[in-house]
């Protein structure tokens, strides 16, 4: 403490050199007790850290004799505290600039510090539960690993240690093995290629053969790492060299590591892909190439003409082919995508790409022979696209399209999986528009009416490929969305698969019209597919809206979808409302404005409103912004069309009427009036607030109504309660009042259904009264109505008399605030 607070005053000259003989010499510190060693560490530490002691303990002693000195002075450490602090000062002695005598007692002074450090390694520690130091066996690897790569000269005994402990044979070493490839994976880019130069051809052979003869697959995976971590080191050195003289021969240290892996690894490949040595060696490759460019165009160069040959074999198995394009996977992996190269300094080449790329192209269309597209009159047309793609031309006389295997259908993912890296990964593009086109139409094959259900799988990789190559550029969404589209588009049992590639908005562009185009919008699945596509485009607010305006345009989504149910001539379900939801949820304002207008005239305002006008209408105006709604600019009444809403909520039910209309007429009624009270401006619309509550206070409590007006009034609170619960408006307490007092009629029904109001509250909603539809909704309001109303709920349950019906619906109100409970609430 002394040495930090009076540093600016202490003679460091004068002081320093005789401290360091007090705490190192004059007193055997292992035999000492912990808190004296403990003393002693950080004194030295402080000498350490400190620049004007640091400067001082430098020029003071000769580097091999202060090593000596401290090393002494820990050798043997084995309390965790005391090692913590005397690992750190040991690494950060050597990283001071020592003076040393010569370069042999330089040797000696780093074997010292080696010496009594490596009796550590690997760390085992298990710190107590209750440790009051806090410390962890993470800090002692750290300050380990600091220890170790403190210095150049550490290479030679740490990868010597290291080495040995990855040769161990014995079965239960597999641990040791794993700390010791993470060591190395953090020591050797500390050394740099000069130092380990001498070990590499070694280290490369150990690696090697962890890879391929471990029985434990995260020493494999580990070894591989390692492998990829030497390979972007000595990656860096070879740029060194070339940026110094253009054309210079490869180095001995990068023909003894890399060169020796990847010339081993592709004879293993060679000779079968699919054996254990051929997966492990390809997995070695894989290291390599993703390790650095270097290593990826030194691979590459090796590996693709072997894996051509494997590829097109005649006499090659399923499961070669496999394994040959899982590794042309791996190394179209390599690539890396953060890094954008020059034209003509590419990692692969043009030819290797146009190599590739046609192996995987082959490779996704295996199985599926097709006429070509775009020949002849109408050649590029959609229709001329979706025609030729669709139509397969039989291989032989006869023939009929055969369902793939299993290892077949194996090596189509991965060749649509690899195809999709060539094209999404380089920032760059390697591949032209052309062969843009060419792998789009091959994916495309795949999706088109008539493949083997089996293909499943394969059909979703094209899927997720064709949205990441759409999203790629103007001009890879303009080739996803003529050649793709038309294919797909071209039966209705491919709309899960259409939806899909809507994620792109140009294909967006394209697809609407064509789903609407379709004979029956109101079809089941057209409107899920709908529902999926205008979901997949939230963000699309430009694409959206050129599917609402003009509202008297039949031919668009949304006015389609609101004449139809304003006619009565389909039923709007969940589906419906969903799309007209999003839609509705995600244009600007004005159009809003439009939207919310059409819903009140045309919707609302007819004389028999059908559940599923009212559901449309619920579906625009629920899902508008406050702005819209209310205000000076805003597009409706706020206040009619309350009144409006409320109005239908109440009303029976009109000749012919079905019961489930007129409750789906009610629930989006309520739904209307509960989303205006939300969004309202409050002061402005008092009266209209107590209204209102006028009307459920009265419309709940009243015994002589009939059951089913009463029944409309108890849907009214629970949607109302739960609209100013979120605002925390005033009037959420009396309702709750009103719902306590209801749940001890004698009429079971009605007690029951003013017990589901808290539960209802609390409960989050993905329709009208969320953040997606613009509801206001105020920070932890959830919270702080649980807080109000569970305790004394749950006092109202204890005090109930046993076998009472009040005391079965007090249990269950309390269970349904349970059930929808916060979850920050439970984990305060």
């Amino acid at each position: 403490t002394l040495l930090e607070t009076h540093e600016a005053s202490i003679d460091a000259a004068e002081v320093v050199p005789q401290l360091v003989s007090t705490v190192l010499s004059a007193h055997h510190v292992p035999a000492t007790t912990q808190s004296l060693r403990m003393g002693v560490y950080q004194v030295v530490q402080v000498l350490v850290e400190r620049q004007s002691y640091a400067g001082v303990l430098r020029d003071s002693f000769e580097g091999y004799e202060l090593v000596e000195r401290y090393t002494e002075a820990m050798d043997g450490e084995k309390d965790p505290r005391c090692l913590l602090v005397c690992l750190r000062v040991g690494a950060a002695l050597l990283r001071l600039g020592l003076t040393f005598g010569s370069e042999d007692l330089e040797d000696q002074a780093i074997e010292k510090l080696f010496d009594v450090t490596c009796v550590y390694f690997p760390i085992v520690f298990r710190p107590p539960s209750n440790d009051p130091f806090n410390i962890r066996a993470e800090d002692l690897w750290s300050a380990l690993h600091q220890v170790f790569k403190c210095h150049p000269l550490m290479a030679g005994p740490v990868i010597g240690l290291l080495t040995d402990k990855l040769t161990l044979t014995s079965a239960d070493v597999s641990s040791v093995k794993l700390d010791s490839l993470r060591t190395l994976q953090v020591c050797l880019p500390a050394y740099g290629c000069g130092a380990i130069a001498p070990f590499l051809g070694d280290l490369g052979q150990v690696l090697l053969r962890l890879v391929v003869n471990a029985d434990d697959a995260a020493v494999a995976e580990e070894a591989a790492a390692a492998i990829g971590v030497v390979t972007e080191m000595l990656s860096k050195q070879e740029e060194a060299l070339q940026s110094l003289e253009s054309g210079a021969a490869l180095s001995a240290s990068w023909q003894q590591f890399v060169g020796a892996l990847v010339s081993e690894c592709c004879t293993a490949v060679n000779g079968s892909p699919d054996s254990m040595v051929g997966h492990a060696s390809a997995r070695v490759l894989i290291a390599i190439a993703q390790g650095a460019a270097m290593g990826l165009a030194a691979v590459t160069t090796a590996v693709v003409p072997l894996l051509e040959r494997w590829c097109v074999r005649p006499d090659a198995t399923e499961t070669q082919r496999s394994a040959a394009f899982d590794l042309l996977a791996g190394v179209v992996r390599g690539i890396d995508p953060h890094l954008e190269f020059q034209p003509g300094n590419e990692p692969i080449t043009a030819a290797q790409v146009g190599t590739i790329f046609r192996l995987l192209c082959d490779e996704v269309s295996k199985g599926l022979v097709f006429s070509v597209i775009g020949v002849g009159a109408g050649e590029g047309t959609p229709a001329a696209v979706a025609a030729a793609a669709a139509t397969p031309v039989p291989s032989s006389p006869g023939s009929r399209p055969r369902s793939a295997s299993q290892s077949e259908l194996g090596t189509k993912r991965a060749a649509i999986e690899a195809l999709e890296e060539l094209i999404t990964r380089p920032p760059r593009r390697l591949v032209n528009d052309a062969q843009v086109r060419q792998a789009v139409e091959s994916m495309s094959r795949l999706l088109a009416p008539g493949t083997a259900e089996n293909e499943a799988d394969a059909r979703s990789s094209c899927l997720k490929a064709m949205v990441a190559i759409g999203k790629l550029d103007d001009a890879c969404a303009d080739v996803v969305s003529s050649v793709a589209v038309p294919i797909v588009s071209s039966s209705l049992e491919n709309l899960e698969a259409l939806a899909d590639v809507c994620a792109v908005p140009a294909v967006f562009d394209a697809v609407v019209p064509r789903l609407l185009a379709a004979p029956r919008v109101a079809d089941g699945a057209l409107l899920s597919c709908l529902a999926k596509v205008v979901e997949a485009n939230r963000g699309y607010e430009a694409g959206l809206e050129k599917c609402c305006l003009p509202l008297s345009d039949g031919d668009l989504l949304l006015p389609r979808l609101l004449h139809g149910a304003k006619a009565g001539t389909f039923e709007v379900g969940p589906r419906g409302e969903h799309v007209i939801r999003v839609v509705a949820q995600s244009v600007t304002a004005q159009v809003q404005k439009e939207l919310c207008g059409f819903a009140v005239a045309e919707l609302l305002g007819q004389a028999v409103v059908s559940g599923s006008s009212a559901a449309a209408a619920v579906a625009i105006i629920g899902s508008a912004r406050p702005e819209v709604v209310d205000g000076s600019e805003a597009g409706i009444d706020l206040e009619a069309v309350t009144r409006r809403a409320l109005e239908l909520a109440l009303a029976p039910a009109e000749d012919g009427m079905s019961a489930q209309e007129l409750g789906k007429r009610r629930e989006s009624a309520w739904a209307c009036v509960a989303s205006l009270l939300n969004k309202a401006d409050a002061p402005a619309h008092e009266a209209l607030f107590q209204e209102v509550q006028t009307q459920l206070l009265r419309g709940c409590s009243a015994t002589d109504s009939s059951a089913d007006a009463r029944d409309a009034n108890l849907m009214g609170l629970v949607w109302v309660a739960k609209a100013l619960a979120m605002r925390a408006h005033a009037n959420v307490g009396a309702l709750c009042e009103l719902a306590v007092s209801l749940m001890q009629s004698a009429e079971k029904s009605v007690a029951m259904r003013a017990g589901e109001l808290f539960g209802a509250v609390i409960k989050p909603s993905d329709a009208v009264l969320c953040k997606a539809s613009h509801a206001r909704e105020n920070l932890f309001y959830r919270q702080r109505f649980f807080q109000t109303n569970f305790g004394r709920l749950k006092v109202m349950h204890a005090d109930a008399a046993p076998g009472s019906a009040s005391r079965g619906v007090l249990l269950l109100s309390v269970a349904r605030l349970l059930e929808h409970v916060p979850k920050a609430l439970l984990l305060g």
